[in-house]
C-alpha cells in the first residue's frame, strides 16, 4: 500500500508533558514531532520501566542511538523493543522513537501512559480514507490500552516490554470516543480530546 506522505496528521503528544517540555515543531505534514525534556527535579519515571534492565529485550542499533542522540544528547540505555520502536532514558525521563511517527523524552505520564498517534492517507489520493497509527509507552503494570470509536467498536492495544502499537484502518482522530487504560490495579480512562483534538481530524490536506 502506497501512502501519500502529504497527508499526515498529527496528534497532540500528551498533554502533561506538554506541561514541562520543549516542544521542536517539525514540517506540518508528515515529520517527527520531538519533545526534549529539561525541566530540573523532575522525577525517575524509568524505575517504572522494566524495559531498560530486561536482557530480553535488544540494545538499539546506532542509526536508532543518532536519532536519540538528536532529541537530546546524553540519552542513555537505548533498546530497540520492536522494528519500528525504540526506547532510551535521559535524567529520570523515558524517551522514545516510532518509524513511522513521532519521538521525544517526558518525565510526566497520564497515569502512567505516553499516548502519541498520527493519522495518514490510506493510498495516494486526496479522497482516500484515513488510517490512524495510535502508539506509546506504557509503565509495568500496564497490559492494554483500549480505544472506544464511534462505531461501537472497540479495539485493545497490548502493551509489550512497556511499548503499544496499532494501526486502525478507515479511522480518524474524531471517532475516537474513549480511551481506558487497563492495569493490575484496574481501569482508568483518558480524555481523547487532551491528545487528539477534532479540529486536527477535520484539517484540510
Amino acid at each position: 500500500m502506497k501512502t501519500h506522505s502529504r497527508q499526515v496528521l498529527l496528534g497532540v503528544v500528551a498533554g502533561a508533558a506538554a506541561s514541562i517540555a520543549a516542544i521542536i515543531a517539525a514540517a506540518a505534514f508528515g515529520g517527527t514531532s520531538q519533545t526534549a525534556v529539561s525541566a530540573p527535579g523532575q522525577p525517575d519515571v524509568t524505575t517504572h520501566f522494566s524495559v531498560f534492565s530486561d536482557q530480553a529485550v535488544p540494545a538499539a542499533p546506532a542509526s536508532v542511538v543518532a536519532q536519540f542522540e538528536e532529541i537530546h544528547p546524553g540519552i542513555s540505555s537505548a533498546r530497540q523493543v520492536r522494528s519500528n520502536a525504540s526506547v532510551a532514558s535521559y535524567d529520570g525521563a523515558v524517551c522514545a522513537v516510532f518509524e513511522p511517527g513521532s519521538g521525544g523524552c517526558t518525565a510526566q505520564l497520564d497515569h502512567g501512559v505516553w499516548l502519541m498517534g498520527d493519522m495518514i492517507r490510506a493510498y495516494d489520493s486526496e479522497q482516500a480514507p484515513f488510517n490512524l497509527n495510535l502508539y506509546g509507552v506504557a509503565e509495568d503494570g500496564i497490559s492494554l490500552i483500549s480505544i472506544s470509536l464511534a462505531d461501537g467498536s472497540i479495539r485493545a492495544i497490548p502493551v509489550v516490554h512497556n511499548v503499544f502499537w496499532a494501526t486502525l484502518t478507515n479511522t480518524t482522530f474524531n471517532q475516537i470516543e474513549g480511551i481506558t487504560v487497563t492495569s493490575v490495579s484496574g481501569q482508568v480512562s483518558l480524555d481523547p480530546a487532551n491528545y487528539f483534538p477534532v479540529e486536527a481530524a477535520l484539517a484540510s490536506p
